[in-house]
């Protein structure tokens, strides 16, 4: 794994870092010296950075790759508790804050399984530990995350900086360029080429394999659309033995 260590430290903002040019002695006949324009700042990110260690390198290549696309002036906290249950963890991965607007990511699935895990995104959300919830499979972050990354900024456009929201659409594939996900879906899967080749023959040996290796698979859950999940949340909640939380209409106006 590549070494990101140099890039651990805090983003400061840097002022002009040319030298001055010398100015002459002055003289009898000597002029003021013209006024220098300050140049821009280098950099300022004033509390956005990647800082590692992360858990595993599936959290690191994230991490790496999101800060550079999210909007100036946000947070981002790693592995964050999440409501507290006797029975289920309920940890999320990572948060992104911008103000009092929360958006968590889930890098990955559990061993319990699927159900398992939508389970506790509902419990998540449901609570209001964020109000958005993304969950991505490892194989897109390892391979596909420009395209994973440039969904959420189809959902979520606030959340990245205008130069992230351009770098991602150049650096997306044509597939995930072309996805238009609606504001109540809670998943969307993009088809490649070769699923598309692949599919019509899906009952063979290992053929199912490759259309999975040849799709990317996103879902979110938001406070601001409870009906994607509250069924779900609320067998969860009663299983985890948590309280009712927030209504739908509280979540709707604060989403």
């Amino acid at each position: 794994m590549t070494d990101r260590r140099p890039f651990s430290t805090p983003l400061r903002l840097l002022d002009d870092a040319r030298p001055a040019p010398r100015e002459r002695a002055a003289g009898p006949s000597a002029s003021p010296p013209p006024q220098r324009t300050p140049a821009p700042p280098l950099l300022d990110e004033p509390s956005l950075f990647y800082d590692p260690p992360y858990a595993d390198p599936v959290h690191d290549t994230f991490a790496w790759h999101l800060v550079k696309y999210l909007k100036p002036g946000s947070g981002l906290r790693h592995q964050v508790n999440g409501p507290r249950a006797p029975t289920v963890d309920l940890g999320i991965d990572f948060v992104v804050e911008q103000g009092a607007w929360r958006v968590g990511f889930m890098c990955g699935a559990s061993d319990a399984g699927q159900e398992h895990d939508r389970r506790c995104d509902a419990l998540c959300i449901g609570q209001a530990a964020v109000d958005v919830l993304y969950r991505l499979r490892v194989e897109d972050v390892e391979a596909r995350l420009h395209d994973a990354l440039l969904l959420v900024a189809k959902w979520d456009a606030a959340l990245f900086s205008e130069r992230g929201r351009i770098n991602l659409n150049t650096l997306a594939t044509p597939e995930a360029r072309a996805a238009h996900p609606g504001p109540d879906d809670t998943v969307v899967t993009v088809s490649y080429e070769g699923a598309r080749e692949a599919d019509g023959a899906h009952e063979a040996d290992g053929a199912r394999g490759a259309v999975d290796a040849e799709t990317l698979r996103l879902r979110r859950v938001s406070r601001s659309h409870p009906e994607g999940w509250r069924p779900v949340y609320e067998q969860a909640r009663r299983a985890a033995g948590l309280p009712a939380g927030p209504s739908p209409k509280r979540w709707a106006r604060s989403a």
